[in-house]
């Protein structure tokens, strides 16, 4: 994994084998980013995407073993309970062009990865809501600089 500061945004090449949420919380962290946009494409396998439940109040996740394109990743950076956590949204394709998307849970890159981690000013929070049964943002107490 390689990542290089380039203007505000920090450039991101994931190699065969990393570990696609992880490498993106500890990138977050060697920046220094507590609020950011995420963006990325590239080729990944053993991937395990959600679905929330809201009823249930829980993920269904889904594994997919074999190699898939990354079609689009879009999420963000932010801090829950003091530690980054990246929340990330992603598209997928196989052999056969069949499109399958949902939560990113994680994938390993199988071919690359590239992602742009776009720094937003200030730090985002993410605190529960009981009603839904997730973490979200809490903008109410935003600390921009």
């Amino acid at each position: 994994m390689e990542s290089k500061l380039i203007g505000r945004r920090v450039v991101v090449s994931l190699e065969r084998g990393d570990r696609v949420v992880a490498s993106l919380k500890e990138v977050a962290h060697n920046h220094e980013l507590t609020a950011a946009s995420i963006s990325g494409i590239g080729g990944i396998n053993d991937v395990t995407v959600a679905y929330y439940n809201l009823y249930e109040k829980r993920y269904i996740e889904q594994n997919f073993s074999e190699t898939y394109e990354l079609l689009s990743c879009d999420g963000n950076v932010a801090m829950k309970d003091g530690e980054h956590f990246i929340h990330t949204h992603v598209s997928i394709a196989d052999v056969n062009y069949q499109v399958y998307g949902g939560h990113l849970m994680e994938a390993t890159v199988a071919i690359v990865g590239e992602f742009v981690l776009d720094p937003i000013d200030g730090a985002i929070a993410r605190l529960m809501n009981d009603e839904i049964g997730l973490a979200v943002w809490n903008l109410e107490e935003m600390n921009s600089d």
